[in-house]
């Protein structure tokens, strides 16, 4: 519901943010259920087909995200 005040501002006069609310909300957990989609059939493949450890495909998922956060991390402001 963050957004609904520039959600009531971009729809003008439409009496009910509602129905938008509900449907950019549906839209947006709706990816989020893809790429964790993704993911699983991706590890699924690898395990699996490429016969790569659970053990080791944690590691490298886990360092991925901790250099990503910390590429995010030194392009901020922040510093």
């Amino acid at each position: 519901m963050g957004f609904s005040n520039y959600l009531r501002m971009l729809l003008g006069r439409e009496e009910s943010i509602l129905t938008p609310l509900f449907a950019f909300n549906i839209g947006l957990e709706g990816g989020q259920m893809l790429i964790v989609a993704c993911v699983l059939a991706l590890l699924y493949t690898v395990e699996r087909l490429l016969n790569v450890r659970h053990r080791d495909w944690t590691i490298f998922v886990s360092g991925a995200a901790a250099g990503i956060s910390l590429i995010l991390l030194s392009e901020t402001k922040f510093w």
